[in-house]
């Protein structure tokens, strides 16, 4: 009894299992065969395997021939630098920006509750603030914010004005705990980069 051949138009695909006719990987082989690759390496890179690991080793060094533009998921060293400076830009501009409302707010709180009784507790209420620019603007904007605002609040509303150190024993206090509560929230829990970029 002869042996019989697999019908050459239908082909299993190892990933999904399903049959494709042979038209559609014609085009793969014709692209190997038009960048000069030999015919044994474009005859094999129609063939599929069940076992994905068993692709021939000289198959996929000939792939590797292959100009970008057929392999659009390849990235070269310039654009991975490229796409590392750009983020790293993306987040120095999100710390500028948090840290820049973190100091004009705290400016303008220190303004407000300049000569009042409660100033003492500007600091501690002032947390909320932090809190939501390391939430909206990123870590390293709630590290520069909290810092900014605390020599803020020691510069501008506590006494002696015009000196970080702070002669008042609970504006002390209550200023440790705001800078616990920011860098700790920033390091803890704030998101690495800002919520618009996410």
């Amino acid at each position: 009894m002869p042996k019989r051949q697999p019908n050459p138009k239908l082909l299993l695909d190892s990933k999904t299992h399903s049959r494709h006719s042979a038209g559609l990987l014609a085009p793969a082989v014709s692209d190997c065969r038009a960048l000069g690759l030999s015919n044994t390496a474009a005859s094999h890179a129609n063939q599929l395997s069940i076992f994905p690991t068993a692709t021939l080793s000289f198959v996929i060094l000939s792939l590797e021939k292959l100009p970008q533009v057929l392999r659009p998921g390849f990235m070269n060293k310039t654009s991975m630098k490229t796409a590392a400076d750009k983020l790293r830009t993306m987040h120095i501009i999100d710390a500028a920006i948090g840290g820049s409302l973190c100091l004009i707010a705290a400016i303008v709180a220190s303004a407000i509750a300049n000569g009042h009784p409660w100033k003492s507790f500007v600091p501690l209420i002032f947390s909320v603030v932090l809190l939501l620019n390391a939430r909206l603007f990123g870590a390293r904007a709630g590290l520069l914010g909290t810092v900014l605002a605390a020599l803020v609040f020691a510069g501008f509303l506590f006494s002696p004005v015009g000196s970080i150190q702070v002669a008042n024993e609970s504006a002390r206090a209550n200023l440790g705990w705001m800078l616990l509560i920011g860098i700790g929230f920033s390091f803890l829990f704030a998101p690495p980069t800002s919520g618009c970029r996410r």
